[in-house]
């Protein structure tokens, strides 16, 4: 298949992650699209996967953290991470010993940071965790790597807490991806064409989902894609000639 084949495919699952995690937890698909965008401002750029942002956000708000809050913590935790991962170990003592323990195959927080960065959030929460039950006073580790809001102590304790329901929801989101589900089925069963899906996605965000910033991280997946596809048809044009 061609790329925009397989960034159409992504497009038709979008509905599916949604509908799959809302099932899976006490969640709605607004509530998850409105941590999506404000997660992915910050954590895009830096790597972090559709399918990773949709399955912190089910979790957090599974977990009782306001979207507002939340969204814009994990967000700074991110950037955080990867402006002095030596300085986060330091203050959240991962070693190399913690790391092989947790099941991290690397030889340093750095290293980690760099393949796998919501994996390094996992530890360094679950790590924050502990240090808070041994009555360690995180706002001070926090702030030494430039976190100080009450928002990203909230975001970041919970998290690792719920280290395990965040794999398993990052999971579903992941599967979902990669599935073609009940839209791509749907689309089909009715020969439904590319531009008709199109519309009729976009029509359902825009009355499905209130919050400006959740369309607009939706809508912008959409257009990525329709770029894709016109590129493609461009390039099969020329071929032929």
């Amino acid at each position: 298949s061609t790329h925009g084949e397989k960034m159409y495919n992504n497009l038709m699952a979008i509905g599916d992650r949604l509908n799959c995690l809302a099932a899976n937890g006490a969640t709605s698909a607004y509530g998850i699209t409105d941590f999506s965008s404000r997660i992915a401002a910050l954590a895009r750029p830096l790597g972090v996967t559709a399918g990773e942002i949709l399955g912190i956000s089910a979790t957090l708000e599974e977990l009782g953290v306001t979207a507002e809050r939340g969204g814009t913590a994990t967000g700074r935790i991110f950037q955080a991470l990867t402006q002095d991962a030596n300085k986060f170990a330091k203050e959240f003592g991962i070693t190399p010993k913690i790391l092989k323990e947790a099941g991290f195959q690397v030889n340093s927080f750095a290293e980690l940071v760099n393949t796998d960065l919501v994996g390094a959030l996992r530890i360094a929460s679950t790590r924050a965790v502990t240090l808070s039950e041994n009555n360690i006073d995180l706002s001070k580790n926090l702030k030494a790597v430039g976190l100080t809001g009450a928002g990203e102590l909230e975001t970041f304790l919970k998290l690792g807490q719920a280290n395990e329901r965040l794999s398993e929801n990052i999971g579903v989101a992941n599967e979902a991806l990669k599935g073609q589900q009940s839209l791509l089925a749907e689309a089909a069963a009715t020969n439904e064409n590319l531009a008709g899906a199109y519309q009729r996605l976009v029509n359902d965000l825009r009355e499905s989902f209130v919050s400006s910033e959740a369309q607009d991280f939706f809508l912008a997946i959409i257009e990525g894609a329709r770029e894709v596809v016109k590129n493609t048809k461009e390039k099969l044009h020329k071929d032929v000639k």
